[in-house]
């Protein structure tokens, strides 16, 4: 594949280079929502305030923007142009994404904000480590980035990749209860090992150091998002707390 991402901002990609792995957009602008495709809907805001009046009053004034570049990505920042600074790469599931909290409040802005340079927010929502195994190893050669911060998905997920599509598999989707049962919790974590040995590898080609958090799920809930049901603005803070105390030095200047 050979590719010049110095010469467009936007630059057509295969389509395993995009968030859900559909290829192009009809539109190569920018998207910009208020609610999300998911959890995060105005329907379901409406019946949470009336059901859970207490826990949705924080967000009865929180204005969030879900802005959704060509590629896919909730990530403000021109994945394809000249910037020549410090870069990162954060990769994960929804909870990277940062769905139910404003873009600001997600962790991989607000880790961003601690270092120099840009974060790139390649969350997937849904995503598995196979998401963001194919998302690191295509977009690592043209960002270029300096280091990568992953926040493990959940390990049953998969993608089922086809001659131009890729299917993210996570729940909700028809094959999701029989990919659960074909898994078991020991495989599933050795999948996830093999996956986070394998981004190991790539990375360190490039010489860009990978960091990666590993979710205990149930418990990393310090607070709630807009949804109700992704963790809020208080637990994106402790995640981007966590990954900056793991960056060295050398990094942070």
């Amino acid at each position: 594949m050979s590719i010049n991402p110095t010469k467009s901002k936007e630059v057509s990609l295969p389509f395993q280079c995009y968030a859900r792995g559909s290829g192009p957009p009809h539109t190569t602008k920018k998207e910009l929502k208020y609610w999300d495709d998911g959890l995060d809907t105005r329907k379901l805001f409406e019946q949470h305030i009336k059901l859970y009046p207490k826990k949705m009053k924080p967000w009865l004034k929180t204005v969030i923007e879900y802005e959704i570049n060509s590629y896919g990505f909730r990530c403000p920042h021109p994945l394809t142009d000249k910037f020549k600074g410090p870069k990162y790469m954060a990769v994960g599931c929804s909870r990277t994404f940062g769905t139910g909290v404003p873009t600001k409040q997600s962790w991989p802005e607000r880790l961003g904000e601690m270092l120099p340079g840009k974060m790139y927010n390649m969350g997937v929502r849904g995503g598995s480590v196979e998401t963001c195994y194919r998302l690191v190893k295509w977009w690592l050669p043209l960002i270029k980035p300096n280091a990568i911060f992953m926040l493990v998905p959940a390990p049953w997920r998969r993608e089922l990749i086809f001659m131009n599509r890729i299917e993210v598999i996570c729940e909700g989707h028809f094959l999701a209860n029989d990919v659960k049962k074909l898994g078991t919790g020991p495989s599933d974590r050795l999948h996830q090992e093999c996956i986070i040995d394998a981004l190991h590898y790539h990375c360190q080609t490039l010489g860009t150091k990978l960091f990666v958090i590993t979710q205990d799920w149930g418990k990393d809930q310090a607070d709630f998002a807009r949804d109700l049901v992704h963790p809020g603005p208080i637990q994106h803070k402790i995640w981007a707390d966590r990954f900056y105390h793991k960056t060295p030095k050398s990094l942070k200047t």
